[in-house]
């Protein structure tokens, strides 16, 4: 019986190619993943709460106030309804947990800031929410005024050639850039520094994909969707990929992610050192959107997207977001 030869010569290229354990290894892992992430992380929110979980919510969008204040052009009004869940946010953490974390009195630093941007432009706020925000601007402890940092091209690149302490120190994200060309030259040079960032293994699976065409420029930044106000001015883009064949075992499901990270701040310090201004973007997409993006970008299947990056040359003053930086001894356990 041929038919039955074939087939049981089939399973067993099958079992050769794919070990029945591995498959079994890799679905318990990824199952694991996915609880772990459903559990832990800000997804269910509403159903699991805590109080990390709050606070990410609320320096998450603390933040996108900050980098409103810095807008190339900032629009009066901006952000109402992030302002609106900001303060609900803010009110819930003070009734949930108390009133001294420093996340929490930035956050109601950056809405005073905000109150006070448009105040000092003549624009009317909503009487409620500037209600709001005067109680909890009373409701917090040690309020320290919040200012978006403002400073010139000279002294913003001031580090770029300094100690390594001073110069890692200086590298900011930036979104507002002039219209001159950045040369592919100074690129190649930020992506050649790069290319002594650590891999697994020297495996080196990080790629990059840089994009010159305006109308390209333009759709690609459109899927993204985090660069609104300022992304118009990118004078390029550049991408940074993993190559996913490079990983090998089911332990290392996460490494290109890793990886690229990794490269990824190396390719942001080597602008700096060119003195390009440069902001990393996500690259979180929906599978549709992937999709859509490696049409577009000319990105093969087998490379995960890592980070966007928009870059441009220095206007002669430019604001950059404040954001909080915790302290080191916050973030630093012995064990």
């Amino acid at each position: 019986m041929p038919w039955l030869k074939n087939n049981i010569n089939m399973k067993e290229t099958i079992k050769k190619v794919f070990p029945i354990s591995i498959l079994l290894v890799l679905s318990i892992e990824y199952t694991r993943d996915y609880f772990r992430y459903l559990r832990h992380s800000g997804v269910l929110a509403f159903f699991l709460a805590g109080e990390s979980k709050l606070l990410g919510s609320i320096i998450a969008d603390y933040h996108v106030v900050e980098k409103g204040l810095t807008m190339p052009e900032t629009r009066l009004g901006f952000g109402k309804d992030k302002v609106l869940k900001l303060v609900a946010l803010c009110e819930k953490y003070i009734k949930k947990y108390d009133k001294t974390n420093k996340q929490l009195i930035q956050a109601v630093a950056v809405l005073e800031e905000y109150e006070e941007f448009h105040v000092e432009r003549n624009h009317a706020l909503d009487p409620g929410l500037l209600a709001r925000i005067k109680a909890l601007k009373l409701d917090v402890d040690s309020l320290c005024p919040s200012k978006q940092v403002k400073v010139s091209a000279e002294a913003y690149f001031n580090s770029a050639n300094a100690s390594f302490d001073q110069f890692s120190r200086s590298r900011r994200s930036v979104r507002n850039y002039t219209t001159q060309e950045v040369s592919r030259e100074a690129l190649i040079n930020a992506v050649d520094l790069a290319r002594s960032a650590p891999s697994s293994c020297n495996r080196q699976a990080s790629r990059v994909y840089i994009y010159e065409d305006k109308e390209t420029i333009k759709k690609i930044l459109e899927l993204q969707g985090g660069n609104r106000g300022f992304g118009h001015l990118a004078n390029k883009v550049l991408i940074v990929t993993a190559e996913l064949g490079a990983s090998h075992g089911v332990f290392e499901r996460n490494m290109a992610y890793v990886d690229g990270g990794i490269f990824a701040m190396g390719v942001l310090n080597g602008l700096h050192f060119n003195k390009i201004l440069a902001c990393p973007l996500n690259c979180y997409f929906s599978s549709w959107t992937d999709k859509k993006l490696r049409k577009i970008c000319g990105i093969k299947n087998s490379e995960i997207f890592v980070v966007m990056i928009s870059c441009g040359h220095a206007p002669e003053n430019f604001e950059i977001a404040q954001s909080y930086r915790y302290p080191v001894e916050e973030m630093i356990t012995f064990k």
